[in-house]
């Protein structure tokens, strides 16, 4: 656990870029299937999304639903063709591109630091020293994984405050809208559960950038004149700075400064447990093992 609080976690660095394209549970071929299939239906009621809100215009960019849902939709579009170019066209052809010395010694304590990181994420094979990925893998890596925290944080608060807030009971919730506010929440505790991507507590501040931005922007839009799609002057019925502004203010930052911690929190806890199952599933392997 104190892996976790160490400085260099702010940062989008892992010793292994493979953790980002295979599963723990699966082979590379069925990982990239599942990867495949996820960013097909995500893209589907993406697109169905934007079609049965068409009266909406350009409003539809106003919801913090449709921000997070693309986020979601980008995040698996991104990881299955990572997925797929490092084990078709990277592991399979060997098409190694050295940006770096592939000839340099590493340090024995940062190789220490590295396995300690991969075994405490339940990762532990040693990385290949010698390996050296194109710097454009290696961002693309880094640009995923700032997406995929995103992603998975944002989603579950879309859940939680469509349910709490918007929804009206006893209201007919057609396939769209279960999807962006049910559904959602599912595929990123089936993907944190099903693939190898670490995540980190201090991570947090992606999400939070994220709520900061989406947050500035209600209020310059409604300073702006700007409306929803029925014409109110809000958004949200909760960010109504027009008629309730010191609620609608308390609510934007109860959203970036409590909601979104709670969420990275619960998020981590999902990836805790994952790699709590992976470890004790290995030690099982090894049991078995010495007792042939």
């Amino acid at each position: 656990m104190k892996q976790e609080f160490k400085l260099r976690n702010y940062r989008l660095d892992y010793p292994d870029i493979s953790v980002f394209t295979t599963s723990p549970w699966c082979s590379p071929l069925i990982f990239i299937v599942y990867r495949c299939v996820m960013a097909l239906y995500t893209t589907i009621w993406s697109i169905l999304g934007v079609i049965l809100r068409l009266n909406d215009g350009a409003k539809w960019l106003i919801f913090l639903t449709n921000w997070s849902y693309t986020f979601l939709n980008v995040h698996f579009i991104i990881s299955f063709i990572l997925s797929a170019y490092y084990h078709y066209v990277y592991t399979k052809r060997r098409v190694l591109a050295c940006d770096q010395n592939a000839n340099e010694e590493p340090d024995k304590q940062e190789m220490q630091e590295i396995e300690g990181q991969l075994q405490n994420d339940g990762n532990p094979d040693k990385p290949d020293s010698k390996l050296r990925h194109p710097r454009m893998l290696i961002l693309t890596c880094k640009a995923s994984w700032a997406i995929y925290n995103v992603a998975a944080n944002i989603a579950f608060l879309v859940t939680a405050m469509y349910w709490a807030f918007d929804y009206v009971p006893g209201q007919y919730v057609d396939g769209s809208n279960a999807n962006a506010h049910a559904v959602n929440s599912v595929l990123v505790i089936i993907d944190v559960m099903v693939c190898n991507v670490p995540f980190r507590i201090f991570h947090l501040i992606y999400p939070l950038i994220y709520g900061i931005v989406y947050t500035s922007f209600t209020v310059i839009y409604w300073a702006a004149g700007g409306t929803n799609h029925k014409g109110k002057s809000y958004i949200y019925a909760i960010l109504d700075y027009e008629n309730n502004a010191g609620l609608a203010f308390l609510m934007a930052a109860m959203f970036v400064f409590l909601a979104v911690p709670i969420s990275q929190f619960l998020v981590y806890c999902l990836y805790r447990i994952r790699v709590w199952i992976v470890k004790k599933r290995q030690l099982s392997a090894r049991n078995d093992l010495q007792k042939i």
